[in-house]
């Protein structure tokens, strides 16, 4: 009765895709929203499914637009946490 997450996307791609999204995008939160929402609409709407065909991955208990709009806020945590430390590495420099 537990739940397993592959561990590879979670530590590979999710973070990867993540990273590579923020690094152009951190200095202008429009766009990195709007990236981010495609992205994570492509990843909830196409991959999963497909995955999905192939047997790989399904949905269970959750929705495809569930998935979406949790992946968006954990995109929007690490935003945030990103500009909190930002924060803090410039006091730091500063004194």
């Amino acid at each position: 009765m537990g739940h397993m997450i592959d561990v590879s996307f979670v530590y590979g791609i999710f973070a990867v895709g993540t990273f590579w999204i923020f690094r152009p995008s951190s200095h202008k939160f429009s766009l990195f929203t709007i990236v981010n929402l495609i992205m994570d609409g492509i990843l909830a709407f196409v991959i999963i499914p497909v995955l999905e065909i192939a047997g790989i991955a399904e949905y269970k208990n959750i929705a495809h637009w569930q998935y979406c709009l949790i992946e968006f806020g954990i995109s929007l945590i690490i935003y945030i946490y990103y500009k909190w430390q930002e924060g803090i590495s410039k006091d730091e420099f500063q004194d």
